[in-house]
């Protein structure tokens, strides 16, 4: 990084002469050099270090800062982008900088939001216009605005819940009747490219490489679609395998950092009790631990780490969202009416939130920095879950995919059987 100098160039002309001035035509580098002030403590002007280099004294051995450490010093980009299902608004939360911004929507109620850094666009899931609504330019607001949608889709949500995002391809999860929606971003137009059903509840989702992760709503499970944008082509999707989450009484928030190999799930407990009963679960080494996991089997409690209790103020978590370079858990709580960060997880229990900012009707939550965008990481590799089904009708054997697709079927001798068998190999 290079530290730009202002440099003032004060040009006089009267009678033509500089002779007749107060201040001298020659006092140029003299007006440079008092641009660094080299005992004030922070590196400005020309300068290479905190004061010195440049016009101060040179700099000791190891003083100068490099890029690196001089961006730490001016101040990370770390924000938080929240939906509201109260008036459809969205709250931009600087963390690093402590200041927040609203952006009013002309939607009544949000949910599932995404920040592309790229093309600097927001994009949320309206659940009051039932469309995607993307707005542009958002990096340039600085204070409360007033925003209209600069494109949308097609009006064909039914209740979206959670949006997770893979390079063009975004995937609403819509639990209206339990479907995900797919759309395909080109430039500023959205297309919906496929509606698929789902055996089950849905709520979050989260992309890890090629595969979608998504809880299963009303459960503690998670489940996972293997390479789901080649397979999610018909009008129904199994998932290739849903294990269930010790200790997670409902979940409905995920989030999957691929630097980190974490995931981390809400747990909303009790749906009656929306205030003092939820919490979050860490799973770390995730893709070894849950790769190792059968179909229906459980992941054990003492492999997670678990946050809950009184002093963490959550009772309704319904999304949260992982920053990789602090290891900090972010959580929109909708019962209490919050925006909360955690730090220092450790092993877990009745922390206090590090991060605690009033949001009445906070919905999904969305992490966004340079060195956390799209930090999908890599999809499971030699996974293949297989279905065996016979016919009580011929004997006949179908065999089909994690997905649900038929591969083949098999001619058996066998006029009846009863055998239900599936394989991941």
């Amino acid at each position: 990084m290079k530290v730009k100098s202002i440099k003032l160039i004060l040009t006089y002309s009267i009678l033509s002469t500089c002779t007749a001035i107060i201040f001298s035509c020659a006092n140029d580098d003299t007006l440079i050099e008092n641009a660094a002030t080299c005992t004030d403590g922070i590196m400005n002007g020309t300068e290479t270090g905190i004061d010195c280099g440049g016009s101060c004294t040179p700099c000791e051995e190891g003083m100068e800062m490099e890029e690196e450490e001089m961006e730490m010093e001016l101040g990370r980009r770390a924000e938080l982008y929240v939906t509201n299902n109260a008036n459809g608004d969205i709250t931009k939360y600087s963390i690093t900088g402590d200041s927040l911004i609203t952006l009013r929507t002309s939607s009544e109620a949000a949910e599932g939001i995404y920040y592309d850094k790229n093309d600097d666009v927001i994009i949320q899931a309206s659940r009051s216009a039932l469309q995607l609504e993307a707005y542009n330019g958002v990096s340039m607001l600085t204070e409360d605005t007033d925003v209209s949608a600069d494109f949308v889709s097609t009006a064909d949500l039914e209740s979206p819940r959670e949006l997770a995002v893979s390079g063009s391809t975004y995937v609403v999860a819509d639990n209206g009747s339990n479907k995900f929606f797919i759309y395909s971003k080109d430039g500023d137009s959205f297309t919906l490219t496929t509606t698929v059903q789902v055996s089950f509840p849905v709520w979050g989702i989260a992309f890890k490489g090629k595969d979608l992760y998504a809880v299963v709503d009303t459960t503690g499970d998670l489940a996972v679609f293997y390479d789901f944008e080649a397979n999610a082509n018909d009008d129904f999707v199994y998932p290739s395998k849903r294990v269930t989450i010790e200790g997670i009484v409902r979940t409905h928030g995920l989030a999957y950092s691929g630097s980190d190999d974490v995931m981390v799930m809400t747990d909303i407990g009790d749906a009656m009790d929306a205030n003092t009963d939820g919490g979050f679960h860490v799973i770390s080494d995730f893709s070894t631990k849950f790769d190792a996991l059968s179909d229906g089997d459980v992941l054990p409690v003492t492999e997670q780490v678990r946050v809950a209790g009184p002093s963490t103020l959550m009772g309704n978590p319904i999304d949260v969202a992982y920053d990789s370079e602090t290891d900090a858990v972010y959580i929109s709580e909708v019962g209490n009416g919050k925006v909360l960060g955690f730090t220092d997880i450790g092993s877990g229990g009745d922390l206090t939130p590090s991060y605690n900012q009033d949001l009445e009707a906070a919905s999904s939550i969305y992490f966004s920095s340079d060195e956390t965008d799209d930090d999908t990481g890599n999809e499971t590799t030699g996974q293949q879950t297989i279905l065996y089904a016979t016919s009580t009708a011929n004997g006949n054997i179908s065999v089909y995919d994690g997905m649900g697709a038929l591969l083949k079927t098999i001619t058996s001798a066998s006029r009846i059987t009863f055998k239900l068998t599936t394989n991941t190999a």
